[in-house]
């Protein structure tokens, strides 16, 4: 898996994309190392003022462990902005973030794909507040796409997203989500 080279070039990812969202910039950026994936949904879950949409093979570590992507979830969850997951997986991969969804008290909803086709599909999307979003159209070449401001293409992924969550899949119910 690829890796960014410096912290130095995460904060300048991370205030590029800040930059961008207060914009409302419709300019395409890089989004396909980890880290570059995860200061995204950082800064989804900051910007938010509805809800984040993500639809992905497990929510990986890599990505959604790292502490300042649960801070920030956590904080979204605390404004009220709903969290929604379509994996394809049965479960998700265990991490920290994962951890703050099963215990979060309301405001996330997680289902799984039951078609083999949803199952299969090597895309990963995410959609913010029906305005930005990030595209990976083949996760395992770790090659993504995303724009913070093109509501066009934000809603017909989110079309996409509700469908698929509404004819092809199961929520996810964990067994110890209380206790």
């Amino acid at each position: 898996m690829p890796e960014a080279r410096t912290n130095t070039e995460i904060i300048m990812y991370r205030e590029g994309v800040a930059s961008l969202l207060e914009a409302h910039a419709n300019k395409m950026i890089n989004n396909g190392l980890p880290e570059h994936a995860a200061v995204l949904f950082e800064q989804f879950f900051k910007n938010a003022q509805e809800q984040v949409c993500i639809f992905c093979k497990n929510l990986a570590a890599p990505v959604f462990g790292r502490q300042f992507v649960v801070d920030a979830a956590r904080e979204a969850l605390g404004r009220g902005i709903r969290i929604e997951i379509l994996l394809q997986d049965s479960q998700p991969e265990q991490s920290s973030f994962t951890d703050l969804l099963r215990k979060a008290p309301s405001g996330v909803t997680i289902t799984t794909a039951q078609s083999e086709v949803a199952k299969t599909f090597k895309v990963n999307f995410a959609v913010m507040d029906l305005r930005a979003y990030r595209f990976e159209e083949d996760r395992e070449r770790f090659k993504a796409t995303a724009n913070m401001f093109d509501p066009c293409i934000a809603a017909k992924l989110f079309q996409k997203f509700v469908e698929q969550q509404q004819t092809n899949s199961t929520k996810l119910i964990w067994a110890a989500a209380n206790g």
